[in-house]
């Protein structure tokens, strides 16, 4: 005798399959070391940053700045993103940004349009010819990487506050939904 599935049991299998398949498409998570007072002057000490280890093929990244106090006006600066550790490797975006003049916090540059190598080891890095912005620096230590001063690496310095945010690729759970969507239409016809 053959059974049919019954519309409440063919929902709650495409719900299953929809909360799996998110927790599949989620990676490996926030990368996030918080500022403490205090840091670098980002014009004396170009390019400055912090290398770190990929986690995720798609990300948003963001250095910490604060205003540095000396009052200058010109608000723009460099993002540069390095394949490896520091600013030898392979250059693979550079952009300005010009923050507000009252702006303080994560940076943030959305890099979706870039594939990272899970495992493999980037950088980014700010450059500003104007003395307006620090980048802070974190009293927490990340192993996964190091502050670049300079355009060297300063793994005896404290680390750059900085953060990596994931960007989960919805093309998995879409094929799902619209594929479950279907048989529910077919189921009740």
């Amino acid at each position: 005798m053959k059974r049919h599935l019954k519309f409440a049991e063919v929902k709650s299998l495409f719900l299953l399959v929809i909360f799996f398949s998110i927790a599949a498409v989620t990676k490996a998570g926030l990368i996030e070391l918080p500022p403490y007072p205090g840091g670098h002057l980002i014009s004396a000490h170009s390019p400055i940053g912090q290398s770190f280890t990929a986690e995720d093929p798609k990300v948003i990244i963001g250095l910490y700045i604060s205003d540095s106090g000396f009052g200058a006006t010109d608000c723009s600066l460099s993002v540069r993103l390095h394949e490896g550790q520091g600013v030898a490797g392979e250059l693979l975006d550079s952009r300005v940004v010009t923050p507000s003049a009252e702006f303080e916090g994560y940076l943030d540059v959305d890099y979706s349009d870039i594939e990272l190598n899970p495992g493999s080891f980037y950088s980014v890095t700010l450059s500003s010819g104007s003395s307006k912005w620090v980048s802070n620096s974190s009293q927490e230590k990340y192993p996964g990487g190091s502050a670049i001063i300079q355009g060297a690496l300063w793994p005896e310095l404290d680390d750059k506050a900085f953060r990596v945010i994931p960007i989960a690729e919805p093309s998995t759970v879409l094929l799902l939904g619209l594929g479950g969507l279907t048989l529910l239409k077919k189921r009740k016809r």
